[in-house]
């Protein structure tokens, strides 16, 4: 199939101001979905500006076009819409691609959505719901009653951890900053704790079993310095993943990095759980196609509450 669209690439790094709306043609033998939706991570500014492992990967097979969460619907052979609304994780980690009106992926990367459920949602769901279930996989499953520490629990992949971890049976402590704490408690968190308090490492650490660290850098030191021998702490951001291990090691836990696994079973299993209600994703901000490198910028304030999504559906008009 051949297909006239509209991409969003980087021939650089630097600056959201890089990201540039570009018409390309799109050939392909793999099925064909029209984007309505595509997420914004973290992963995406970082490699945008040249940092990280993707951008390392990708650093002489630019342009590139970012992203990997996508909603939208699958075309027929003849390029015809067929009613099937899908979500799915495409080009993880190097390939991206998703901030675009049409991608291309293979088949068994892509997962059906029930009719109930609400395409910026399920945009919104793949990389971040599979962290989520991932991170509290990491050490094995979940005890009943385990004492599961969040910090950045309202971000993306923190307030999917919350519910998911809720789902499991464990105590949720919520770290965050207090104006989202209210919100928090209504997806399930069991308690609260503002990481602008003096000391709330002390808070928490006594009771934590497992801590997912959503947030990295001196924050997550400052709590993992804090953590009594042999907890379990899973730190997502990759960048300051060596220097958390470590302090972690130092101080008897059991610390690790991640980097998630594509997993269309378990992606399946979440919009199952979206669409029964189980667990909502939620949506801060809506930007068009065009307005990527706006959307890089709420992304970059580390202050969202939930996530960032593109709107691919208006037509684009490259400048």
């Amino acid at each position: 199939m051949e297909v006239d669209t509209h991409q969003v690439q980087i021939s650089n790094f630097g600056e959201p101001e890089r990201l540039t709306l570009t018409e390309i043609s799109l050939q392909t033998q793999a099925p064909v979905v029209r984007v309505a939706f595509a997420g914004v991570n973290p992963i995406d500014t970082k490699t945008r500006a040249g940092i990280g492992w993707a951008a390392k990967e990708n650093a002489d097979k630019l342009p590139w076009c970012p992203g990997y969460d996508v909603a939208g619907e699958l075309l027929t052979a003849d390029g015809k819409g067929s009613g099937q609304h899908v979500c799915g994780l495409i080009g993880f980690p190097f390939m991206g691609g998703a901030y675009a009106e049409h991608v291309s992926a293979p088949q068994d990367e892509w997962v059906a959505l029930p009719d109930n459920v609400d395409l910026r949602q399920a945009a919104a769901l793949p990389l971040a719901g599979l962290t989520a279930s991932q991170a509290l996989s990491r050490f094995g499953d979940l005890r009943d009653a385990e004492e599961v520490v969040v910090l950045g629990a309202a971000g993306g992949v923190g307030h999917l951890v919350v519910q998911l971890a809720k789902q499991q049976g464990a105590k949720v402590t919520a770290i965050s900053r207090v104006q989202n704490h209210e919100w928090l408690l209504a997806l399930g968190a069991d308690c609260c704790v503002d990481y602008g308090q003096p000391g709330w490492q002390a808070l928490v650490a006594e009771h934590a079993s497992l801590v997912i660290d959503c947030v990295g850098g001196e924050v997550g030191l400052s709590l993992v310095k804090q953590l009594l021998c042999g907890t379990d702490v899973v730190t997502l951001p990759t960048v300051t993943a060596d220097a958390i291990i470590e302090a972690g090691d130092a101080a008897g836990c059991h610390v690790t990095g991640m980097l998630i696994q594509p997993d269309p079973a378990r992606l399946k299993q979440l919009v199952t759980l979206l669409a029964d209600g189980v667990i909502k994703v939620a949506v801060a901000a809506t930007f068009p196609l065009a307005d990527a490198n706006l959307a890089h910028r709420q992304v970059e304030t580390g202050h969202t509450r939930g996530k960032v999504i593109l709107d691919c559906r208006a037509p684009a008009t490259p400048e």
